[in-house]
């Protein structure tokens, strides 16, 4: 038998949220129970091709970004399905998220910016 191999990278703040938007239980269902979706994801969704129909994927790598102060009632239940959760604590409302080096702060501006700001230097 064919296998697929993935990786799966669950942002669990975002993904709770936005299905508990749209219905609580479905929320509580995503969150208390991975090992249940993720066989679907394994055995039932749609194969990308024809010829991979019979495919079975294999999900070599499993990632869950979750913050535990928020969230980390749910923590065990992904830890059983085989993730790897990083905890991603809340940032300071003022911390940067652009890039701190002078080369990285110009590497990707514009050819023609850049001629003009280190000329005028």
């Amino acid at each position: 038998m064919q296998r697929i191999r993935c990786a799966i990278f669950i942002d669990f703040d975002n993904m709770y949220s936005g299905i508990r938007a749209l219905d609580e239980a479905a929320a509580e269902r995503f969150a208390e129970d991975p090992a249940a979706w993720l066989s679907w994801i394994e055995t039932r969704l749609d194969r990308p091709t024809e010829d991979l129909q019979d495919a079975r994927r294999t999900l070599l790598l499993r990632l869950c970004y979750l913050s535990p102060h928020r969230y980390g009632k749910y923590r065990s239940g992904f830890v059983r399905a085989g993730f790897q959760v990083v905890d991603c604590p809340p940032r300071p409302a003022r911390a940067r998220t652009a890039p701190t080096s002078a080369w990285s702060s110009t590497w990707w501006t514009p050819s023609s910016t850049r001629r003009a700001s280190t000329s005028s230097s």
